[in-house]
């Protein structure tokens, strides 16, 4: 009995560690997908969820910040955030609506778009309906551009990698989701020395994980007609609180 109740303890105590070494594969960078129903040149007041009508034009945009201090993916561990050393230098992504279309004003925004020995096709974007594909996007350090998605206090900051627009398809909710692209992509950690592994290139689809990208969600207004059996059903409620007198209960 006592030799079974040790092998349960090694089982356990090997379960657990490998749930902890499963946990510490996470992102190191995060992509957020935001939108809104009015129009934004620096996505002011954009959002995650969106209350649109089908046949609306949603206004959407990705930014990109670094994770915080103690984000681990394998190796590679976050200990130290530094402004203008540390953050995204170049990516490539995909994004893609569930219901609806993509207009042809998608575009990268600077500093995303600048020439340099890392940048391909100076962000480029190409739009094939439902799915914008190759969002490619570099900074050039040698004209003073600095590694973006982290602030000058030396955290997490978002940066504004995109911006655009589709037409909601569905009375359903939509959702525009994202996924790392072909082109590789650099970003740095740590101070940013290509020491130790701190410069970190990210491969073609990401197969280690590195990016996460948080969708944006496009849902239909309640119809009226739910909104007044709401405004009814408090209604009721209220009279069900007025005592014999008369006098409402508070």
């Amino acid at each position: 009995m006592k030799y079974l109740k040790c092998g349960l303890y090694v089982v356990t105590f090997l379960s657990v560690a490998a749930i902890g070494l499963t946990a510490e594969a996470g992102p190191l960078v995060d992509v957020q997908i935001l939108g809104s129903t009015t129009y934004s040149a620096t996505a002011s007041g954009y959002t995650s969820t969106v209350i649109a009508s089908p046949g609306t034009t949603v206004y959407y945009a990705a930014e990109v910040q670094s994770k915080g201090i103690g984000a681990q993916n394998g190796s590679k561990t976050i200990s130290t955030i530094t402004y203008g050393t540390d953050g995204i230098l170049s990516l490539s992504f995909n994004l893609n609506v569930s219901s609806g279309t993509f207009n042809s004003d998608s575009a990268v925004q600077a500093p995303f778009t600048d020439s340099g020995s890392n940048v391909y096709n100076n962000g480029s974007v190409t739009n094939s309906g439902s799915t914008l594909s190759g969002v490619v996007g570099s900074i050039n350090t040698q004209t003073g551009d600095k590694p973006q998605g982290v602030s000058s206090n030396n955290a997490p900051t978002l940066a504004l990698v995109q911006l655009g627009s589709l037409v909601d398809g569905s009375t359903a909710p939509s959702y525009v989701t994202g996924a790392y692209s072909t082109t590789s992509g650099v970003f740095k950690i740590n101070n940013g020395q290509a020491v130790n592994g701190n410069s970190v290139t990210v491969s073609s689809g990401d197969p280690s994980g590195y990016y996460e990208f948080d969708e944006l969600t496009i849902a239909a207004p309640e119809p009226a007609s739910l909104g007044l059996l709401a405004f009814g059903g408090l209604a009721l409620m209220r009279r069900r609180r007025t005592n014999r007198s008369g006098v409402a209960k508070v």
